[in-house]
């Protein structure tokens, strides 16, 4: 009945994220499902655990990374028809929509937080984490950017504290809250992945 493609396919991306209209960008989340997603109308496991997460972002700042790891899709093939007559059945018994396909894998969101109250180490710190850094660019970049934000701390030319966090759709284990560890985690998500059975997409 349904036809299985097996492919792992890898997608990962970063971005300096400044306000709300930065995180709707960059995860591509439309107005109105964000504002479902906050209110708990929709259950968008860790894109949407992160989005409910970020309600303001005064003094504050992150880097994000979003990594998409599929495995396999189940399709129903397109030469599959519906049963005859199935419009004059009764609505409540064949529903208003259906399922063409699943898409099993995970989604990871992990994000550096940095919090200031002062807003010229908050100027010092985008300037060292380079604003305009392309999004394309590899992780290493970011351990640089963060490197030479904790270099300003150590020199005692800014109050700013820093945490990271996770949000994934998928179980994480051992995982590390350090910038290495987060680095390393966005390598080995696939295999996180691998380890688990849950539908990533429903079309």
């Amino acid at each position: 009945m349904f036809a299985v493609v097996e492919q792992y396919i890898t997608d990962s991306k970063y971005r300096l994220v400044e306000n709300s209209a930065d995180v709707k960008d960059f995860l591509d989340v439309k107005g109105k499902l964000s504002l479902k997603i906050k209110s708990g109308m929709i259950d968008a496991s860790g894109e949407g655990s992160y989005v409910k997460q970020t309600s303001s972002y005064e003094n504050k700042i992150q880097i994000v990374f979003k990594v998409r790891f599929e495995t396999k899709t189940m399709s129903i093939p397109s030469y599959v028809k519906p049963n005859q007559g199935w419009a004059q059945m009764n609505q409540e018994h064949i529903g208003t929509h259906y399922m063409r396909s699943i898409t099993y894998g995970g989604v990871l969101i992990g994000c550096i937080t940095i919090k200031t109250d002062n807003k010229g180490d908050m100027e010092r710190i985008k300037g060292a984490l380079n604003v305009g850094a392309s999004a394309k660019e590899e992780p290493l970049k970011v351990k640089c950017q963060v490197t030479k934000m904790e270099k300003l701390k150590e020199d005692g030319q800014d109050s700013s504290s820093m945490e990271i966090s996770y949000y994934a759709s998928v179980p994480l284990e051992g995982v590390s809250y350090t910038v290495a560890g987060l680095l390393e985690l966005v390598k080995n998500f696939p295999e996180h992945v691998k380890r688990s059975t849950t539908d990533l997409e429903t079309r």
